[in-house]
């Protein structure tokens, strides 16, 4: 069962990503079968939204959001955790210099 979360420590991250065409089918392969399944099984993780941003073409690839909300308490244990940080290194090996990524922190207010 998920947490309830207190609206004043509720964070909202958000995860760019700008995607080279090239690799486009085995990272979104790659997001939906690995990353966004594991954000989902977290207990302290919720409202996970998974999107592609629409823009003018991009020549250099195709741009992509990962939200998700998160107790401001818990951040530091889901960077400790061994399987994202696996995740996360699996990320950048497997699509090394064909992708960019850039994560904003937002606090939610309601």
């Amino acid at each position: 069962m998920k947490k309830q979360f207190s609206d004043k420590k509720l964070l909202l991250i958000n995860e760019t990503f700008i995607i080279d065409h090239s690799i486009l089918d085995k990272w979104l392969e790659w997001m939906n079968t690995k990353m966004i399944p594991f954000l989902k099984n977290m207990d302290y993780i919720s409202d996970i939204v998974f999107s592609m941003i629409h823009t003018e073409y991009n020549p250099d690839g195709v741009n992509f959001a990962l939200q998700f909300q998160i107790d401001k308490n818990m951040v530091n244990d889901l960077q400790k955790n061994q399987h994202y940080i696996d995740l996360r290194n699996e990320l950048m090996s497997n699509f090394k210099d064909m992708y960019a990524s850039f994560t904003t922190t937002m606090t939610v207010i309601k």
